[in-house]
């Protein structure tokens, strides 16, 4: 599975006095979803009666959605910042096909339309910066990110067998979650050097686990350093996410209604995530 968010958010700020500044954004954005699993099996209508194996289930699906970005800086003084930002939730409605090719077997279409709407949920965050000395900046924040409104993936089929033969309810049953995170900058002689630690909880808990959407709870650390020239910047980081494993015991799955939308198995997961960054200033 595949789950993308391109967002183009034009951006407005401004200074109210000499303490406090705030922005908005306009947050444009364009999804993509797609996936590719086993399609399950079912009886074939078709005389003699057997089970037939559905064979690979694709979908590939766009839409858009929107949504705003607000903040808020406060100092009050010089070697002390707060900070405060809030993010709306932003449904995006996708809309696409999908297809099984052995549903022709059947005498049936193999192609659907599919609709879908997924929401980003409401994000929200409150952080300090400190300078302790010149050079040195220590920070920390805490974002909380309302995951309880992805409760349930709902999927509209526009196929009429199709709306029989496929599910069109994923529950999730996700939970709300705080990040904290830490982080500290030192700049000497025209290079920063950086390094942090954040926990990043899981919202989905085991009984609607599943290899679509993986979710872990993470342990992460972060290095990185940057280069100030003459208004040339260059930034370069390092993302180390250290997942906590998952079990989803197939007992559970197989007699507990409850798990039914899990995939049983022993999950674990690591991520290493670069990233560079070119900027100039004028």
């Amino acid at each position: 599975s595949k789950v993308g968010l391109v967002t183009f958010a034009p951006a407005l700020a401004f200074k109210v006095n000499e303490r406090i500044y705030a922005g908005v954004a306009l947050n444009i954005n364009y999804g993509t979803f797609s996936m590719k699993t086993h399609a399950g099996s079912t009886t074939n209508p078709m005389p003699p009666p057997a089970e037939l194996d559905l064979g690979q289930y694709e979908e590939s699906l766009t839409g858009w959605g929107y949504g705003a970005t607000l903040g808020i800086l406060f100092k009050p003084v010089e070697s002390l910042s707060v900070g405060a930002t809030l993010r709306t939730a932003s449904t995006v409605k996708f809309s696409g096909e999908a297809t099984i090719p052995n549903l022709s077997l059947m005498g049936y279409n193999s192609t659907s339309d599919v609709e879908r709407e997924v929401t980003w949920p409401m994000w929200a965050a409150a952080g300090v910066a400190f300078n302790p000395w010149k050079g040195l900046t220590l920070t920390a924040d805490l974002q909380w990110t309302q995951w309880s409104k992805v409760d349930t993936i709902e999927t509209t089929f526009k196929d009429v067998v199709w709306q029989v033969l496929m599910p069109q309810n994923r529950p999730m049953h996700w939970e709300d979650t705080l990040q904290v995170r830490l982080g500290a900058e030192y700049w000497i002689k025209g290079i920063a050097l950086r390094g942090g630690y954040y926990l990043d909880p899981s919202p989905a808990p085991d009984r609607t686990m599943n290899v679509l959407l993986p979710s872990y709870d993470f342990n992460v650390i972060t290095l990185g350093f940057g280069y100030d020239l003459d208004g040339l910047r260059l930034d370069f980081s390092l993302e180390y996410m250290i997942g906590k494993d998952r079990n989803v015991p197939a007992d559970k799955v197989a007699t507990d209604p409850e798990w039914a939308s899990a995939m049983p198995g022993a999950y674990a997961m690591k991520v290493i995530v670069p990233n560079l960054s070119i900027s100039y200033r004028f």
